[in-house]
């Protein structure tokens, strides 16, 4: 009931949900308006094992729903829904909708050239904030606003465009064409669009209806299949527009005619899709006497790595989010269908329906938690969205869409984004931000809990400093590449986008006293609150010399100060323009300093381990838990007298896994630190004993096995957790005496992990749940290695939503009958103790606080044996 309850708590924390969606395992969801409900509790009385959900209504209604018919619980809102696109190729329109509930939140009319137009394929950018749609019939592709679906320009592009590829970073657009007759040149060609400027180039492939498409990750390599001569195509992206360039091609099947100018009628390549890591191509074969999905060695195409046979006229695929397999409809009148390949197994499953009618196309949602196909019913039949729950592969929903519809391609999204007309600025100047001080007279709170957080102390870390001196000197005396400002730009933004530490390498805890108080505070209130769009993930490419990764999206005005935030109706201020917006309530708005990979390997990625999992299903936020709401006045009211009480305001806490070793800003702040976190951690795990026996006997042996269960919505620990310590302590007592423990500490209050015991020998049974970083030589350990040279890493976290169960096998005192007490705790601390006094000899470790999330013991009674 303890994580139930913190589920609930979580889900009653959500703010801008409009639904409560409960899926039920009869397939039938309730959904019920957030403004409706009054509250939520249980009723245990009927049966305390399996409680009723009880939803109390304002009109005075009720839900009862037990809790075991319960599926999971999501929310529709204006961030959290599946939002599909879905191509109506004969009714000239593109629907948008909502793939929770199947409500079609618009329609929007794509006919541009008053005959058929045809749409036919959606692609969606949601990095730029843009949708695209293909007219077959009139040769356009048009761009549209992903914020307000609003048309943004058209781009003539030749007969019959059939698919895309977005590559979001570089602005192009790929078109691939569908023309199964086509002989003349504008038949044969793929076509690149600068989503930007609007310019085209192309590249002839040379063989006709180049239809299947797929775009490397880093957008370099753009893989085709021709509909019509069984052969694909290799196209370095580099080389469009290119005279006579002619890309490689490869066959479907080693039989196949070695010219591709001629229609072979074979195994028709309908779509091309690669593996999530880039090494497979994978080519749906339409044939009806064919129905197979190839997959090819993309370091060697003329090798075929697998075939899987499926339903019959394999059409569009969709590869699943972690690469486990791949979902692809079957195009059939007589069989249709969706096929599901198992990469772990290769097996082939099918997923049948009375509704399935010509499927078509097919997407998936960001989490991989469903999977969206339409059924396109042609000659004027019912049009279908269909959902397929892909932890059972059944289908859950079929949408109708309409007669007379025909329901081609798709796209789906899970987070609409912000609206892209915020402004952005591109150099600063420290004066372009305010002093936190300066905000203290007006937000009293908020400036206290913020003068207590980590993102205060930032600068004033005597821990960070000595590590960043030290990676600096590493870099200087052994390295091709220079740091520069790797650390500053997290921990001192303002510093970061003003140049205000032209030498990062000499750059001490002493020195910083010199500098301005917006540099000093770190993370400052008028540096996050001029943030106007979401920083994208940092990826930090030590080879490329790209090192100061972080992109920083912010507006600041000395004319009217203005700062941005999650408030929908600011008061009108003296100090600062005030203006809402959507980004602030968002998880994304985090990722920038909170999802760092360095070469490709995983350095902070606590973004990443919320994405996709069901707290982002649920539209649990990081500020759910980090900065959650409260009821009061945003602004002191003998400051601002009309400043209204509000229901939705934040912490400003920011509290985490991270302590202060040293007093900052008053002993008051630094208490009320501690206590944020104390509490924040108080729900973040639960402990079980998965086995223990009964009684026990002399001599014997104990065997035990301990769960632990992470209720947060990233892996435990988080964040840089090659530093941390998380660990079981293990206590066995029998009559009083204590034989045996494990994850106790020495002298020093250090565990006996292998930073300390290198032999393994003084504890072997220690559990740490953290990760272990390693160097290209093999070493290992904090003392040794950084995150910015490792070569690799051992992840032993606790991954979000999972378990980990350890195993203890305890001999039991030969001859001594009586009473054995086992008691174990799951604790914490931010840093060991011989890490601290390396990097800081004098530093005073007992401020190193060791919280205790959870405690179980059990009696057991010892019996002669």
């Amino acid at each position: 009931m303890k994580s139930v309850a913190l589920y609930l708590i979580c889900i009653l924390s959500v703010i801008a949900a409009t639904e409560l969606i409960i899926h039920k395992n009869n397939g039938s969801p309730d959904v019920i308006s957030i403004d409706a409900i009054q509250s939520i509790t249980f009723d245990t009385s009927t049966n305390p094992d399996s409680p009723n959900l009880i939803i109390n209504k304002n009109d005075n209604s009720q839900n009862v729903i037990a809790l075991e018919d319960i599926q999971r619980m999501t929310f529709s809102s204006y961030y959290n829904i599946y939002k599909v696109y879905v191509a109506y190729q004969a009714a000239e329109k593109v629907g948008v909708i909502n793939g929770e509930t199947g409500e079609v939140i618009k329609e929007v009319d794509v006919n541009v050239s008053g005959m058929n137009d045809n749409p036919h394929y959606v692609v969606i950018d949601e990095i730029n904030k843009y949708w695209y749609v293909t007219l077959l019939e009139s040769g356009y592709v048009l761009k549209y606003d992903l914020i307000t679906d609003e048309l943004v320009s058209s781009i003539q592009v030749g007969n019959m465009p059939a698919l895309m590829e977005i590559d979001s970073e570089n602005h192009f657009l790929y078109v691939s064409r569908f023309m199964p007759m086509g002989s003349e040149e504008s038949s044969t060609l793929v076509h690149r669009i600068h989503t930007e400027t609007l310019e085209k180039d192309s590249v002839n492939v040379g063989a006709s209806s180049p239809h299947g498409i797929a775009l490397s990750s880093d957008g370099s390599i753009l893989w085709v299949a021709s509909n019509q001569s069984s052969h694909f195509f290799k196209i370095e992206t580099s080389r469009f527009g290119e005279d006579g360039y002619q890309p490689e091609n490869f066959k479907i099947d080693p039989n196949i005619q070695d010219s591709y100018n001629f229609n072979d009628g074979n195994y028709d390549p309908l779509e091309v899709e690669l593996s999530i890591d880039g090494s497979k191509v994978f080519i749906s074969c339409s044939d009806p006497e064919k129905n197979e999905v190839r997959a090819f060695d993309a370091a060697d195409p003329d090798t075929l790595v697998a075939s899987y046979t499926t339903g019959e006229s394999p059409w569009h695929m969709v590869v699943v989010p972690d690469g486990s397999g791949l979902y692809t409809t079957n195009r059939s009148i007589m069989n249709p269908g969706v096929s599901y390949i198992n990469f772990s197994d290769n097996s082939v499953s099918q997923i049948e329906s009375e509704y399935f009618d010509l499927p078509h196309g097919i997407g998936i949602s960001g989490d991989g938690s469903r999977v969206f196909v339409t059924s396109s019913a042609m000659l004027g039949g019912t049009s279908y969205l269909h959902v397929i729950n892909t932890s059972t592969n059944t289908l859950i929903e079929s949408y109708n869409l309409g007669e007379n519809v025909n329901a081609t391609g798709m796209a789906v999204m899970q987070n609409i984004p912000s609206n892209s007309e915020y402004p952005i600025q591109t150099s600063f100047q420290v004066a372009d931000f305010e002093s936190a001080e300066a905000c203290a007279s007006c937000h009293p709170n908020h400036y206290a809990e913020w003068s207590g957080s980590m993102h205060a102390y930032a600068l004033k870390d005597p821990v960070w400093f000595a590590l960043h001196q030290r990676e600096q000197d590493h870099f200087t005396e052994h390295e091709d590449v220079q740091l520069g400002q790797f650390c500053i730009m997290c921990h001192s933004p303002v510093a970061f986008l003003t140049g205000a530490i032209p030498d990062p390498a000499s750059f001490t805890l002493e020195s910083s006293a010199s500098l301005p108080a917006q540099i000093q505070e770190g993370i400052t209130c008028s540096f996050c609150h001029s943030t106007t769009h979401v920083s994208p993930k940092t990826v930090v490419d030590m080879d490329a010399g790209n090192i100061e990764a972080v992109e920083y999206i912010l507006y600041t005005d000395n004319l009217t100060h203005i700062k941005y935030g999650p408030i929908e109706d600011p008061i009108p201020s003296t100090y600062h323009e005030s203006s809402y917006h959507p980004d602030y309530d968002r998880s994304e708005y985090c990722q920038g300093c909170h999802n760092m990979t360095i070469d490709g390997k995983n350095a902070e990625v606590t973004f990443d381990e919320w994405s996709g999992t069901a707290f982002q299903a649920m539209g649990i936020e990081c500020q759910s838990c980090h900065m959650e709401t409260y009821s009061g006045y945003a602004a002191d009211t003998l400051e601002v007298p009309d400043a209204p009480y509000r229901e939705n305001l934040h912490r400003h806490y920011f509290a985490g896994l991270d302590q202060a070793l040293t007093e900052f800003n008053g002993e008051e702040a630094k208490a009320s630190q501690r206590e944020a976190i104390e509490q924040l951690l108080a729900t973040t795990a639960d402990m079980s004993f998965i086995e223990i026996p009964e009684s026990v006997s002399t001599g014997d042996t104990l065997s035990i096995q301990i769960g632990v269960s992470n209720n947060a919505g990233h892996n435990l620990p988080s964040g840089v957790t090659f530093t941390r310590q998380l660990w079981l302590e293990v206590t066995a007592v029998l009559n009083d005496d204590t034989f045996y423990q494990s994850g106790h500490l020495n002298e020093n209050d250090d565990l006996y992990d292998f930073y300390i015991d290198s032999t393994g020998l003084i504890d072997p049974d220690l559990t740490v749940f953290n990760t272990v970083l390693y160097n290209a030589e093999g070493d290992s350990g904090l003392l040794d290695v950084a995150v910015e040279r490792m070569d690799h890493a051992s992840d032993y976290t606790i991954p979000t939503s999972g378990s980990k169960i350890t195993a203890y096998e305890i001999p039991i005192p030969n001859e001594t009958e009586g009473t054995l007490v086992v008691s174990a705790r799951l604790r914490f601390r931010a840093l060991p103790p011989f890490l601290t006094l390396a990097l800081v000899p004098d530093a005073d470790v007992s401020q190193l606080t060791i919280f205790d999330i959870d405690s179980i013991s059990a009696t057991i009674p010892v019996y002669q044996q």
